[in-house]
C-alpha cells in the first residue's frame, strides 16, 4: 500500500493515476476511506484531494524559502563554500590555508585573463598535466581536499562563481532600475 499523497504532487501526473486506476479497477484508500474511479463521486472528491497535495506541496516550499530568506536577513545563512575557501570555527570566510589550492584557483583566472575562455583554460591544465583541487562535500573524507585531473565543469564552476567575486552576502544588494533610465555605460 501507497500513500497517495506520496504517488504525485503534480495535478496533472495525480490524474493521470487516478485514470490508471479506473482502466485497472484499482480502488485507492487513505485514512478516509476506499475509492472506487469508476464511481464519479469518488473520481472527483480524488481529484480535489490532488489540488489539494500539489497546494500543501507550493505551501511547504514557499514556508522553506520563507525561512531561508529570514535565515539570510540575519546573516545567519551558510551556503557550501567553493574549494579555496574555509569557514573557521567562528564562521568567518577565509582563504584556504593550502598554498597550491589558492595558487591553482589564482591559474584559472590568470589563464582566463590570457585566454578568454573555460575551454581553452581546460586545455592548459590537460596540456601542462596540471591537477585540479576538489573539496570533498560528504562521506567520511567530507571537508578534506583531493587532486585530480580538472573537467569542463570544474574550470568553469570557479570563473563563474560569485564567491571568487567577493560576494558573500545573499540578498543584501539590490539594483532598483527606474522606468525609462538608461544602463550604466
Amino acid at each position: 500500500m501507497t500513500e497517495v499523497s506520496r504517488l504525485s504532487r503534480l495535478n496533472s501526473d495525480w490524474h493521470r493515476v487516478i485514470e490508471l486506476c479506473a482502466l485497472f479497477r484499482t480502488h485507492i484508500a487513505d485514512e478516509d476511506g476506499i475509492y472506487d474511479q469508476r464511481n464519479p463521486s469518488d473520481r472527483l472528491l480524488l481529484g480535489v484531494k490532488g489540488s489539494l497535495f500539489a497546494a500543501e506541496l507550493h505551501v511547504l516550499q514557499a514556508w522553506i524559502w520563507g525561512a531561508l530568506l529570514s535565515k539570510a536577513e540575519r546573516g545567519e545563512l551558510t551556503v557550501a563554500l567553493p574549494v579555496g575557501y574555509r569557514r573557521r570555527p567562528e564562521g568567518a570566510v577565509v582563504h584556504d590555508p593550502d598554498d597550491a589550492v589558492r595558487l591553482a584557483i589564482g591559474s584559472v583566472f590568470e589563464r582566463f585573463a590570457a585566454l578568454g575562455n573555460a575551454r581553452a583554460v581546460l586545455r592548459h591544465f590537460l596540456d601542462h598535466g596540471l591537477a585540479f583541487p576538489r573539496l570533498v562535500g560528504s562521506g567520511p573524507e567530507m571537508g578534506r581536499i583531493v587532486w585530480e585531473r580538472p573537467i569542463y565543469r570544474m574550470i568553469h564552476r570557479v570563473i563563474t562563481n560569485p564567491a571568487y567575486a567577493g560576494s558573500f552576502v545573499y540578498n543584501r544588494c539590490r539594483e532598483v532600475v527606474a522606468v525609462g533610465a538608461r544602463p550604466p555605460a
